[in-house]
Formats: C-alpha cells, structure tokens, sequence
C-alpha cells in the first residue's frame, strides 16, 4: 500500500510535496500505531517523532537507491522560493503568543523562569568544574570587555580591576582591617564574587563606579538574591552615584550606601555598625 511521504515526514521536518508516494515499512508503522495491548497509542511528540524519523528515512534510502525518484525530486525542490518575510512574520507572532502566555500563565511563567535559571548556571558551573576558580577567573580575564580584566595590584598580591577597588583596598590595609579579595559566594544557581569580604565578619563592600540605569537594576537584583541566601550578611556599597544607588538599593536595610566622602566611616562598619 503507497503511503504519502508528505505526511510521514512532516514531523521529522522532512517536508515534501504530498503527491509523492512510496512503499513504506507497513509493519513498522503499525506496530508504531498499536501498543502491546492492541490499542491506538495515544498521539503525543514521541509517537510523531518515531513516525517522522522513520519516514524521513524511508524517504531518503529511496531517494539515494533510484535515480528516477530522485530526479523528480530534484525538479519538484527547483520551484521552490524561500519567503522571509513570511518567516519572519511567523516568527513575530509565535514570540508575541508566547510573552502572552508568560505574562497570564503563573505556572507556564515558573516552568520557563526555572528552565531559563538552570540554563544560565550551566555554562558557568561546567568551567567552574573544569577550570577551578583560579581557571575560570583567567578565562574571564582573556575576555574583550575591559570591565572584567584584572589591571592592578597592590603589595600584598591581590589584583583588582578598578584604580577604585585598589583605593579602598589600600585604605582598608592602613586601617587594620583584614579582608578577602573576591570570594565566591554560592547565590541559588550562581556563584557571587563580592569585590571584598571582611575576615570574620558577615560583610562585604562592592565598590560601584558605574551610574547607567541598567547596571543598578542587575545590581539591586544580584544583592536581593545574595541576602535571601545569607539574611545576616550586610552590604557597604562605596560609589559616586548615591542618588541612583539609593533609588534601586535604598530600600533594603542590610545595605549601606557610603559616598567616597564618606570612606573614612568604613572601618568603623567592618568592625561594627556605621554610627547613627
């Protein structure tokens, strides 16, 4: 019995013109259809699947073994025209339907935000894995954006990526205060290097120097994370911009925001409280 290679292989994204026919494995494709009991199978992705795979491999063992078949295929593919403004359409309209869903559906919204945090963990974890933290610290130092590169050192070893971090640094070493240079802190599905941490003290200071909107918004949201992992961590953020610090972090009481005017009241916070 003919069967239609259109439709056989449709779903193993084979597309053919339907009026194309061959002798198929009608064995196969009733064992496929049928379960051990002699029901219909219910029709799910991976009954679709097997029938696609299948068909498209059917297709092609003719397509290589009779050059007859090939050559009408051949003539029939010419005539084809890629539209891309149709692909482009289709595409804005599965977007625009799929924001709908996300923005109505809580639990289709859960599904995706937990798909999409495991996902951007993975590639992190697999060189945190492989590399070391010494080794993926290099990898992002190789990495073109200026911002992540180690430029100085001071006489103790460490290296920073700002003349910024350096200062507070060098001010933290003639106040006797004794820290760590970018530890990792664990954060849900991601790793959180703070610029310092304060040994034997639930602090770290994160010196900003940065005043774009964007920055602040991925900030605030990183520090929210951090102190829902650690509620009694506290945080000094030393920066310029203490009026946009203020409108995304301000609310949050276990941050401090300290202008560099202010940098003298910081070793007083690392060994207790900023005075009232």
């Amino acid at each position: 019995m003919p069967v239609d290679v259109g439709k056989i292989c449709r779903h193993g994204r084979v597309i053919l013109p339907t009026s194309v026919s061959l002798v198929a494995n009608q064995e196969f494709l009733f064992k496929i259809a049928l379960n051990k009991k002699g029901e219909p199978v219910k029709k799910t992705s991976a009954f679709y699947s097997k029938m696609g795979k299948k068909g498209a491999e059917a297709f092609w063992n003719k397509f290589r073994n009779d050059s007859e078949f090939r050559e009408r295929m051949r003539n029939s593919w010419k005539g084809h025209k890629v539209d891309h403004a149709k692909i482009v359409k289709a595409a804005k309209l599965g977007s625009k339907a799929f924001r709908r869903r996300y923005n109505t559906d809580r639990e289709f919204k859960q599904l995706i935000d937990k798909k999409l945090a495991k996902s951007r963990s993975k590639g992190g974890a697999i060189s945190l894995k492989n590399l070391g933290e010494d080794g993926f610290k290099k990898r992002l130092e190789k990495m073109r954006n200026e911002l992540v590169k180690y430029k100085y050192n001071d006489n103790l070893g460490n290296r920073f990526r700002s003349r910024l971090e350096l200062k507070v640094a060098y001010f933290l070493s003639t106040n006797n205060v004794d820290y760590v240079v970018e530890p990792r802190l664990e954060c849900g599905h991601h790793a959180y290097y703070p610029d310092f941490l304060i040994k034997g003290e639930p602090k770290i200071i994160e010196v900003m120097g940065i005043g774009i909107e964007k920055y602040w918004k991925n900030a605030a949201r990183k520090i929210g994370l951090l102190l829902e992992e650690y509620p009694k961590l506290e945080v000094a953020i030393i920066t310029s911009f203490s009026k946009i610090a203020k409108r995304h972090v301000g609310g949050m009481p276990q941050v401090n925001i300290l202008r560099w005017s202010e940098l003298d009241k910081l070793p007083k916070w690392c060994r207790d409280d900023l005075p009232g």
